[in-house]
């Protein structure tokens, strides 16, 4: 409506920048088109097709702007800058699919891409942080990690008892299936880790 303004992107043809202007330049469009018909915005028109456009558009201009300000520190790493721009893709694709000349299967090669180039910095990061005397969770080592499923109570049924109780028979499972959960916790955990350094420094 013109009431207000936000500065303007210091590079307006990032793919974050362009998705911003893409998505007010939308939403404003239909605005007019409100405006159009029921001469204000105070109607239940408004309130059907831009109130659920709201979240979405200041999450546009955030992520543009964390990343210019990211872009501009010299501790943020390519990499870091391009794993941000390429998760924040993917939270529209079609967005980008429509406007941006890209196909699903280019953005999510895009992000894989991205993911795996940060990933291979993790540990530099990390240690970077300064985190480690604090952290103290098994799962960040092997050993520790071992000595917690060891320590661990194991249940079965009565029929999985047999003569050699439920402990010997159920143990190995629930360990493979431990070690299963802790792969794809680090997983995760890695790529959550990059996307904090972005956003946190």
């Amino acid at each position: 409506m013109g009431r207000y303004t936000l500065p303007e992107p210091e590079d307006p043809t990032s793919l974050l920048a362009r998705h911003e202007a893409g998505v007010w330049d939308e939403a404003g469009k239909v605005v007019e088109s409100i405006l159009a018909v029921e001469g204000t915005h105070r109607d239940s028109g408004f309130n059907a097709h831009i109130l659920p456009r709201c979240r979405a558009l200041i999450y546009a201009t955030g992520q543009r702007m964390a990343y210019e300000v990211a872009k501009t520190s010299p501790s943020v790493r390519p990499e870091l800058l391009r794993l941000y721009e390429t998760t924040w893709m993917l939270d529209d694709p079609s967005w980008y699919v429509e406007h941006g000349g890209l196909t699903r299967a280019e953005l999510f090669r895009q992000s894989a891409e991205a993911t795996q180039a940060a990933l291979a910095l993790l540990d530099d990061l990390l240690q970077g942080t300064g985190a480690e005397p604090w952290a103290t969770a098994p799962i960040l080592d092997s050993k520790r990690w071992d000595k917690f499923v060891a320590g661990l109570r194991v249940f079965g049924t009565p029929g999985e008892r047999g003569n050699g109780g439920a402990r010997n028979e159920c143990k190995q499972p629930g360990k493979r299936m431990l070690w299963g959960f802790r792969s794809r916790f680090k997983a995760l955990a890695s790529k959550n880790a990059s996307l904090f350094l972005v956003t946190s420094r």
